[in-house]
């Protein structure tokens, strides 16, 4: 619904829906915002046919094994990952970070289990 995009928007001081940051200041390094409040640690289920569980946050980083769906998993912490504009989280078991949400087009790759 319109009314959870625009609580998931990031906004800076100025009202603004983003900050525009000087090329190059970032150096690779990923900005993380305010996540939002239905995503949390917590048990998930993998509702994607198929996730990568990466080494880091970045999804970019080194791929450590793939989820299919279905799979639970532990959620212990979870971080907005400005660039990607996607919600991360990192799990326990197996160990790495997978993508939950994508925050530009609202596609899940997994759902809090109720």
């Amino acid at each position: 619904s319109k009314e959870v995009e625009e609580s998931i928007k990031p906004v800076n001081a100025n009202g603004g829906a983003r900050t525009k940051v000087p090329p190059g200041t970032q150096s690779g390094i990923n900005q993380r915002g305010n996540v939002p409040p239905d995503f949390g640690p917590g048990v998930y289920v993998v509702t994607h046919g198929m996730v990568a569980v990466t080494a880091d946050p970045s999804p970019a980083s080194a791929i450590v094994t793939p989820l299919l769906a279905g799979a639970r998993i532990n959620v212990v912490e979870v971080v907005r990952m400005e660039e990607d504009q996607k919600i991360r989280g990192r799990i326990d078991n197996p160990a790495g970070w997978i993508s939950l949400m994508n925050l530009v087009n609202g596609r899940s790759w997994a759902q809090r289990e109720q």
